[in-house]
């Protein structure tokens, strides 16, 4: 199947990938960016990838926070019997 890349932003009405056709972003670019307003199919051995080409982990919009926590403990009692 054909191996689409796309680089910018794309609005279609219907989106189609079939018989192991590939759509991804071109090298540099961090992701693929669609506005589909209609169906959008992806048939038996076709995909959308963007495997490699994003940020690296805990990089880019929306990356988790890592926190330290050192101040740990354990609280318990009550009234006994």
């Amino acid at each position: 199947g054909a191996v689409t890349d796309i680089n910018s932003k794309l609005t279609l009405n219907k989106l189609i990938i079939q018989n192991g056709g590939k759509l991804s972003c071109g090298q540099g670019y961090t992701g693929i960016e669609a506005e589909i307003s209609g169906d959008m199919v992806v048939g038996a051995g076709s995909l959308i990838d963007a495997s490699g080409k994003g940020y690296a982990g805990g990089a880019g919009p929306g990356a988790g926070e890592s926190k330290n926590i050192l101040d740990v403990g354990v609280g318990g009692g009550g009234c006994g019997g």
